[in-house]
């Protein structure tokens, strides 16, 4: 009998009714494990958290619950962030280069200079993500929904966009090289005619 009320006490993150965590409860988490790169965030509520400037490089966030959570300015390098609901979260600034992000839903992010620099995004949802001076350069978007993105001013060198939805996407004075733009001819990218070529 004693056994059974201890499992019905026992924490479980993947509870759908569980609070979600606060920024004093990942300090608490990062104190407890060292160092971010073994902090083990995986399947986690943290829905409207604010971790804005918090250093999270190499952390492990796979399909963690994000949704609509401040990371502006937060340190993302190299973190594992495969399935992880990002809707409407506010990643500006963030530092998300060489992150994982397959699969990540990012609908309607903010992206306003992110850093997603050698970032894998393969198959990851950012429609209607805004994207504006976003760093995506060597980024991987193999399959990655781009419809709708706003992605002005954004650097898209060495970007591999291959079967991705570029249906809508906006890349008004984007950079890319000429080769890389042509590759997007009749996918339905907006303003592809004012991006701004950079040297082969």
């Amino acid at each position: 009998m004693g056994e059974t009320t201890l499992s019905l006490e026992t924490y479980s993150p993947s509870d759908p009714i569980s609070q979600p965590l606060t920024r004093a409860d990942v300090e608490k988490l990062v104190q407890e494990v060292g160092e971010t790169t073994r902090l083990d965030l995986s399947w986690q509520n943290m829905r409207g958290i604010d971790l804005s400037e918090f250093d999270l490089a190499g952390a492990r966030l796979d399909r963690a619950n994000l949704m609509a959570a401040n990371l502006s300015e937060a340190n993302l390098r190299a973190a594992n962030l495969i399935g992880t609901n990002l809707c409407g979260a506010n990643l500006v600034a963030a530092n998300l280069s060489e992150a994982n992000l397959r699969g990540a839903d990012l609908i309607g992010a903010n992206c306003i200079i992110a850093n997603f620099s050698g970032a894998n995004l393969s198959i990851a949802n950012l429609s209607r993500a805004m994207l504006l001076m976003s760093n995506l350069s060597k980024s991987i978007m193999e399959k990655t929904n781009l419809s709708g993105a706003y992605m002005s001013r954004a650097n898209l060198s060495e970007a591999t966009l291959c079967e991705a939805i570029l249906s809508g996407m906006i890349i008004k004075d984007a950079y890319m090289s000429e080769m890389e733009k042509a590759l997007l001819f009749n996918r339905g990218v907006i303003d592809l005619e004012k991006v701004r070529v950079t040297p082969e």
